[in-house]
């Protein structure tokens, strides 16, 4: 079983997946969805306008970067695409409306706790994304297999890096928000001996 600290994989998958709306397979639905959910437009707008916007953001999002044209008056279309406060408020939202369980059924931000079902099976090898050339090189070693070990070397091991993004983009969301998703992740905290990047010692909600 590899894990990953649930925070790097949060902005992982925003940024592989939904910033720009570069990833075709999040282009409509998850995006259409969170757009239509949290972006901020003038609810002046008759719901058959802001759906003719909505469209036309969509359409905008399948061309080429190079191609695409911004309409400064679409407000789907400033910024084209999802942000990432908008996204955190998708994934909290999901998992509130589904009685504070898993954010999302995607496994890229799916507590690992959930996806890997942690309890009812017996792991003889837990490794870290954030470890996983050393850890990787003992699991080949325990399984014989070092004269096939993969040429991973570097792959992943700017932690600095990784850890300098998480910061940038978890130092916009609201203690409200920091509170949510420590508690979705909690247990992938306490199994995998993660800790948040931001502490919130309270529940910012009483």
């Amino acid at each position: 079983m590899t894990v990953r600290h649930p925070y790097e994989r949060l902005v992982s998958a925003y940024t592989n997946k939904l910033k720009d709306c570069i990833q075709i397979m999040f282009r409509d639905g998850l995006m259409l969805e969170t757009l239509r959910d949290h972006r901020e437009v003038n609810e002046s707008l008759s719901q058959e306008d802001k759906e003719t916007l909505l469209e036309a953001a969509r359409l905008e999002c399948w061309k080429p970067l190079d191609e695409r044209t911004v309409d400064p008056d679409n407000p789907y279309m400033n910024p084209l695409g999802v942000t990432f406060m908008e996204f955190i408020k998708k994934v909290i939202s999901t998992y509130l409306k589904n009685g504070h369980r898993p954010p999302h059924n995607d496994p890229h931000w799916l507590p690992a706790s959930d996806m890997c079902a942690i309890c009812s099976i017996d792991y003889d090898i837990i490794e870290k994304f954030e470890t996983l050339e050393r850890d990787h090189h003992y699991v080949m070693y325990k399984a014989g297999l070092l004269e096939l070990l993969p040429m991973i070397a570097g792959s992943h091991s700017n932690s600095a890096r990784r850890t300098h993004t998480v910061y940038d983009y978890f130092k916009l969301l609201d203690e409200t928000q920091l509170w949510y998703l420590s508690q979705m992740y909690m247990e992938d905290f306490e199994l995998f001996g993660y800790t948040p990047h931001y502490y919130v010692k309270y529940d910012p909600r009483l």
